[in-house]
């Protein structure tokens, strides 16, 4: 596939209509709960305590399974196997 294309004035890539990508709100969500997780890991292990630091691994076990969240609408897996009619 072709690289995106980019805005004149900025770096960031351009969406087919013309307008530049943009984060969803899920984008955003697991990144903060990704970047949560490993700063309450980094604070366990520079003051030795093992609760925050179990704490940080699961905030970073959850920010992974938030991954597979879909925040692209439409794109689920069963839109590409086509209508469910019973037809072949």
């Amino acid at each position: 596939m072709f690289p995106p294309t980019r805005h004149a004035d900025s770096d960031c890539p351009v969406l087919p209509d013309g307008g530049p990508a943009r984060m969803t709100r899920l984008t955003r969500v697991k990144l903060i709960v990704a970047a949560a997780g490993v700063s309450i890991w980094a604070v366990g292990v520079r003051v030795g305590d093992e609760r925050l630091k179990w704490a940080g691994i699961a905030i970073l076990v959850a920010a992974f399974l938030l991954r597979l969240l879909n925040d692209r609408p439409g794109a689920s897996s069963d839109d590409a196997s086509g209508p469910d009619d019973g037809s072949p």
